[in-house]
């Protein structure tokens, strides 16, 4: 617990242990250019840190940034693994890159308000609680993943569009209460569990053409969907091949699609 260090440069090192630099007060900038692996609880509630630059990480332990308040920005470009508890309690936190990310825990970037974009492309499961709670969250790009979790995505008020094209499966509870999201592009997705879109009564347009199974509450309690709007299937046809597409408009408690 060094409360007073300002600025911390360790350019040789390149493993680090559980609890580096516990609940430190005043540090607000960390280069660590050569670091690979990180333990548990790494810059746990260090107040003013505002920076972090892990170019070279492949592998962080539980904890990693917790309840650091003021942080804003999170380089992580070569990160394949995340522990528990990754930058939660970040109230904040508005950038982070970890595009080279495989694989995520539960509870993941859950309650973090000011994050607006984030891309996973190599990340092919999503787990329970994911990005729960983002007030400013607009754009989710899920470019590889192939199956999503219990209550994935609830109360993302701000999220407006999704894009997940090999999306296989979603589980319960999913997408629940966010009130401005209007499209979600899911061409491969076949099986979706129950509550699916529960009060998300702005959506207005899907395309799902292989959907197969359907859980119970899909799509229930839209009590501001004017009447007169229904759910349409419209099936074209193109170079002898037959694609089904599924447009979601308006409607109220209608819970069943048609495939």
């Amino acid at each position: 617990e060094n409360r007073r260090l300002k600025f911390l440069s360790l350019p040789n090192v390149t493993s680090i242990g559980s609890f580096f630099l516990d609940s430190n007060e005043e540090l607000k900038n960390i280069y660590l250019p050569k670091v690979r692996t990180i333990g548990n609880y790494f810059l746990r509630y260090n107040e003013k840190l505002e920076n972090v630059k892990l170019p070279h990480v492949i592998e962080i332990g539980s904890g990693f940034i917790s309840s650091a308040n003021k942080i804003k920005n999170i380089e992580l470009p070569l990160v394949e693994k995340i522990g528990q508890g990754f930058l939660s309690d970040n109230k904040i936190i508005e950038k982070i890159n970890i595009k080279n990310v495989r694989e995520i825990p539960q509870y993941f970037l859950s309650e973090n308000r000011k994050l607006t974009k984030l891309e996973l492309p190599k990340v092919e499961k999503i787990p329970d609680y994911f990005l729960s709670k983002n007030e400013n969250l607009t754009y989710l790009r899920l470019s590889n993943a192939i199956e999503i979790g219990d209550c994935v995505l609830k109360e993302n008020t701000g999220l407006k569009s999704i894009y997940a094209p090999y999306l296989y499966k979603i589980g319960n509870r999913c997408l629940v209460k966010n009130k401005n999201l209007y499209f979600l592009y899911l061409p491969e997705l076949r099986t979706i569990g129950d509550s699916f879109l529960k009060y998300d009564y702005n959506i207005k347009k899907m395309y799902i053409p292989k959907l197969a199974k359907i859980g119970k509450g899909v799509l229930s309690y839209w009590d501001k969907i004017e009447p007169e709007n229904k759910i349409s299937t419209q099936t074209q046809e193109k170079s002898n091949k037959k694609k089904q597409i599924l447009y979601i408009k308006r409607q109220k408690q209608y819970a069943s699609f048609t495939h």
